[in-house]
């Protein structure tokens, strides 16, 4: 019912499973996926659910924190080299002679 609505191109690329038939779909899915891979509740071999909401905010909240650690450091070094590039113009003009002549 989707495939008028689907570029010519891309339904080429899209494989509908039929849902009505086990063993074409079986065939199907073994075909294009690693099925010992798969959950259980999308045809594959591994039982249970393996997503676990916990593990994953672990997870995130841990690369939030690299990410800073990360961030702090870059930013620690910008500062340091801003400030060495600004010691060295302050060093360059103050080695330069000034003459100033007076009029009058």
């Amino acid at each position: 019912a989707t495939s008028p609505f689907i570029d010519p191109v891309t339904k080429e690329k899209i494989k509908f499973v039929d849902k009505g038939n086990k063993e074409k779909e079986r065939a199907m899915m073994e075909e294009r996926f690693h099925m010992e891979e798969m959950e259980e509740c999308v045809g594959g071999r591994v039982p249970g659910l393996i997503y676990d909401i916990a593990k994953y905010e672990v997870s995130c909240r841990q690369y939030d924190v690299d990410c800073q650690v990360e961030l702090d450091a870059m930013e620690a070094s910008m500062k340091a080299e801003s400030t060495k590039m600004n010691g060295n113009a302050v060093a360059e003009d103050a080695s330069k002679t000034v003459t100033i002549e007076a009029s009058g």
